[in-house]
């Protein structure tokens, strides 16, 4: 969405278009055992580009600047579970195995200049008597996970509860890029 002019010839621009995501869908594979597939992704495209000419109001004699600054960005996660759930007379299952995955990217570049020649054609930064060196990042990370967890109760007042996951991340350091993580619970039911 374009700003337009601010005042005499400065000029100040800028689009951003940003999709956000979230799609699932479940499968009965077989009775009381469902597939379930989930994905989201954010994608982003942002684009800033701003000019102010010395004539108007920047209170530098510098022949105007321009600065331009583009990101994008891109993140998405799917989740894949299979989920078992039955009962046999008071005993009451619930088994749960799944699949995660996850990566982000994201990229910056920024990029000024200075001393425009006085025509207004003449606005881009290769028009620029003097630059300043662009700078630009990247950002950017994975993670995946396995995971699995056993809930069982018996006449719904005694339950019992266990989990085991194996996470790997790119911010987990070299030597320990995965770990593993267990839970255990159980609990009665007074009434």
């Amino acid at each position: 969405n374009p700003l337009g002019s601010l005042s005499g010839d400065d000029n100040q621009e800028w689009t951003m278009i940003r999709v956000l995501d979230n799609l699932s869908a479940d499968y009965e594979v077989l009775p009381n055992l469902v597939f379930r597939s989930s994905w989201a992704i954010d994608l982003l495209n942002f684009q800033e580009f701003d000019f102010r000419n010395s004539r108007y109001g920047n209170g530098r004699n510098d022949g105007g600047t321009r600065s331009e600054t583009i990101k994008n960005r891109t993140n998405w996660l799917g989740t894949q579970t299979l989920t078992y759930d039955n009962s046999f007379g008071s005993n009451n299952f619930n088994v749960l195995l799944g699949y995660e995955a996850q990566r982000s990217s994201q990229r910056e570049i920024r990029a000024f200049g200075a001393q425009f020649p006085p025509n207004a054609n003449l606005r881009t930064l290769e028009n620029a008597a003097i630059g300043d060196p662009s700078s630009s990042a990247l950002s950017e990370f994975a993670f995946t996970s396995i995971f699995s967890r056993l809930s069982y109760n018996y006449d719904y007042k005694y339950y019992l509860t266990a989990s085991l996951r194996r996470d790997g991340s790119s911010r987990f350091g070299s030597e320990t890029r995965f770990g593993n993580f267990w839970s255990l619970g159980a609990s009665w039911r007074l009434d």
